[in-house]
């Protein structure tokens, strides 16, 4: 209802000063539709939406109800606390990833001495002692008590709180270090974030002059359990190989060059090729019998095989390819090939098959990769 204007029609001072009266009155009122509702408000910034004191009000009580609803959490509740009674108000806290409703209550308190309120994370319940807030408990308040009354009632409530670092037992906050700690490498007890580290990597002169960089050319390779070693520079034309352990990096140079015979007359079997030094993962052969016609040239890496040889025995001036073997002899009298079954440690091994009566002697050439 809107308030009712003074007019000129008014014809008695009486009623004139009775209006007004009522005017003052509506004003006063704190019933719907009059008192603040009817006070205009001037906001040129645009700041609220509200054109009238009332739901300005009612405004800003909205805007502000999550904060003044935090600021109760826990606080002192004046309705209960009496004596050596302190009231509490309800509310929440988060321990890890659980969160736990704390109902409002009240706690005997000790007379004549320092209460401290706090809350126990571990059952949720408001409990105090009179020496000193308890480690891994969240503080409230704490109540001086004489004769039977409250005297000094402190607010101990905090936004953020540091507790000790973690352990095997109990979970914790680590502090965290500078990006001077870091770089200067003073750090013992706080958390090393990843923006700290960026940092170290960026100090160009503490890494320079790190120990662990003493030999030109060296390489640092992991150990395991967190740990690294160093591995020196190898000889020149040396390269980096996996060990054959497969536990660490080695200097090699990762190429053997050998020679072998094979009497072609011999039955089907295996002929092992040793001393190369190294677990080879492709040979190349090379093979003839000296003064003939007998000529091969293979490849080999233990599953695929290769090779181009000489056929002009069975067909004159003719060379034949296959994709099965990597070593093909022929003679006048027959036929010899073989392939790699099994790459070792230290050099390879053949399994060769004749057919007819193969005869001679070659002699084959080998280059091995590791």
């Amino acid at each position: 209802m809107a308030l009712t204007k003074v007019t000129r029609a008014t014809t008695l001072i009486k009623d004139g000063w009775g209006a007004f009266n009522t005017l003052i009155d509506d004003l006063l009122s704190v019933a719907n539709g009059k008192g603040a509702s009817q006070v205009g408000i001037y906001d040129s910034a645009g700041n609220m939406s509200a054109t009238n004191v009332e739901d300005a009000l009612a405004e800003v009580y909205t805007d502000h109800s999550t904060t003044k609803a935090l600021a109760e959490t826990f606080d002192e509740n004046s309705a209960t606390t009496t004596g050596l009674v302190w009231g509490y108000k309800g509310g929440l806290f988060r321990l890890d990833s659980t969160v736990t409703t704390v109902s409002a209550g009240t706690i005997a308190l000790t007379d004549d001495a320092t209460n401290y309120i706090e809350i126990d994370p571990s059952d949720g319940l408001v409990k105090k002692n009179t020496t000193s807030f308890t480690s891994g408990r969240i503080p409230i308040r704490t109540v001086l008590t004489a004769s039977g009354s409250q005297t000094t009632s402190t607010d101990k409530r905090a936004w953020f709180s540091q507790v000790a670092g973690a352990t095997t037992t109990t979970s914790g906050i680590m502090e965290l270090a500078t990006d001077a700690e870091t770089i200067t490498g003073t750090v013992t007890d706080r958390v090393v974030t990843p923006a700290n580290i960026v940092a170290r990597a960026a100090s160009v002169s503490t890494i320079a002059t790190d120990p662990i960089w003493a030999a030109a050319g060296d390489l640092v390779q992991g150990t395991g359990n967190d740990a690294a070693a160093v591995l020196s520079l190898g000889a020149a034309n040396l390269k980096a190989f996996v060990n054959a352990g497969a536990t660490a990096i080695e200097w090699a140079g990762g190429i053997k060059i050998g020679t072998f015979a094979r009497t072609l007359s011999d039955a089907d079997g295996t002929q092992a090729i040793s001393g190369i030094g190294f677990k080879p993962s492709h040979v190349i052969f090379l093979g003839a019998i000296d003064d003939s016609k007998t000529y091969s040239i293979g490849f080999d890496d233990g599953t695929s095989r290769l090779a181009v040889y000489s056929n002009d025995y069975n067909i004159a001036d003719t060379w034949g390819a296959g994709t099965t073997i990597s070593i093909e002899l022929i003679n006048v009298s027959g036929e010899s090939h073989a392939t790699i079954t099994t790459l070792g440690s230290d050099g390879f091994t053949l399994t060769w098959v004749k057919s007819g009566s193969s005869t001679g002697v070659a002699e084959l050439h080998y280059i091995a990769f590791r």
